[in-house]
């Protein structure tokens, strides 16, 4: 219990860090360092993110490997760090280990890090090493359980063997298909259709099971405004994703792996035999938390500097004038 509290202590500092860190780059370190501080506050002033740092389940580690996938990796992108993208890689296998889902969670996110235009033969890489782990970890557990075991929404034969066959694909994909000269070129639309894709197969999940969706949808909206202890997280955190559409900033990995999520989060919870129930505890407010680190990254570094930027444009006229 005290290792996890430490753990998921520092994982928050780190955010706050790593905020700070890519904002002095863009804006004045007064700025930057205020921007950290909120942030921290923002994040462990949810109630239900708190009590998740000191719980002793999955999801703080889940969210912790998560973001750390992006942000290592997207800062490889920027520069040539092999140490990034190695840590990167490390996060990955952990987050592969940590919940059953997160072995496809993991697949979405290396086909949009192979959009960003890091090495395929790197990512083909952290594909086969992530799969070994993830065969490692399966044979283990059927060993015990059993090939027969049933007992699970994710977790069975029938479909575990449907994951392993997306890591070959997605090796496939890296080494051979994504090098095609068309898709270099097109990398925007390969996006695009892979968001409709992924929307299309979240509406045929929603069809298949029309009785939950509609609950999933109604009871996680009301967990994160009303209650599910975020207390005014959710209302502060969309507030400020409406100002970042509004502003002429190219969408990036952040932005993406946010929408991917949400695609994702709808599409998961279709396999439950149970719809997702309006409460604190439930399984589906806490999943909120896997993503919540990294949408209050993607937004605060992209709408601060900007909103600054305006206040010092809006100064200087008046000062012409």
């Amino acid at each position: 219990q005290g290792l996890n509290i430490m753990l998921n202590t520092q994982f928050v500092l780190a955010i706050a860090y790593f905020i700070y860190a890519a904002m002095k780059e863009t804006t004045t370190k007064k700025v930057a360092l205020i921007t950290a501080r909120a942030s921290f506050f923002l994040l462990i002033g949810a109630n239900m993110f708190f009590q998740l740092m000191y719980w002793p389940l999955s999801n703080m580690l889940t969210a912790m490997a998560l973001f750390f996938v992006i942000y290592f990796a997207w800062q490889s992108s920027k520069v040539e760090h092999r140490a990034s993208f190695w840590l990167s890689m490390f996060f990955g296998v952990c987050m592969v280990l940590t919940r059953t889902e997160n072995s496809l969670l993991l697949i979405i996110m290396l086909f949009l890090l192979a959009m960003m235009g890091i090495s395929h033969k790197r990512l083909a890489l952290f594909t086969t090493v992530s799969l070994a782990f993830l065969l490692l970890w399966y044979a283990r557990f059927f060993l015990v359980a059993g090939i027969g075991f049933t007992q699970s929404a994710f977790l069975t034969v029938d479909r575990a063997l449907p994951v392993v066959g997306l890591y070959l694909a997605m090796i496939v994909y890296l080494l051979f298909i994504g090098n095609l000269k068309w898709i270099k070129e097109n990398r925007p639309k390969v996006e695009i259709l892979f968001f409709l894709a992924f929307l299309l197969a979240a509406i045929a999940l929603s069809v298949y099971r029309p009785e939950t969706i509609g609950k999933n949808l109604i009871y996680t909206v009301i967990n994160a405004f009303r209650t599910g202890s975020w207390g005014i997280t959710f209302f502060i955190v969309f507030g400020l994703y409406f100002i970042r559409a509004t502003l002429p900033v190219k969408w990036d990995i952040w932005d993406k792996v946010c929408l991917a999520f949400l695609l994702f989060y709808v599409a998961i919870y279709q396999f439950k035999t149970e719809p997702l129930r309006i409460g604190y505890g439930d399984s589906g407010n806490r999943y909120l938390a896997h993503i919540l680190p990294i949408i209050i990254f993607g937004v605060v570094t992209k709408v601060i500097p900007s909103f600054v930027d305006k206040m010092e444009q809006s100064d200087k006229a008046n000062i012409k004038a």
